[in-house]
């Protein structure tokens, strides 16, 4: 099963993202002790995937289809917009 997702850059420490929120594709949602991964639409035309990796996921809390996680980091808003099988 994967997710289409919109991940929202509350706080951090770092630019890494680039932009404040990705909306795509992933095929976990956040666990503590795991990375979370996202995939999305590319910002440079010449690549086919942007790919968004976090560190190890710190904690974690679900308010309905909404998630609020954090890494070593940074601090994420995860929206669960649409479960695909």
């Amino acid at each position: 099963m994967s997710y289409k997702v919109r991940l929202t850059k509350i706080k951090s420490n770092h630019n890494n993202i680039r932009t404040s929120t990705v909306e795509g594709v992933t095929y976990k949602l956040p666990e503590v002790g795991d990375t979370f991964t996202l995939f999305a639409e590319p910002l440079d035309p010449h690549f086919d995937l942007r790919g968004v990796y976090t560190t190890e996921v710190k904690l974690v809390e679900r308010i309905g289809n909404e998630f609020q996680f954090s890494t070593a980091n940074s601090t994420y808003k995860l929206e669960l917009l649409e479960e695909v099988k």
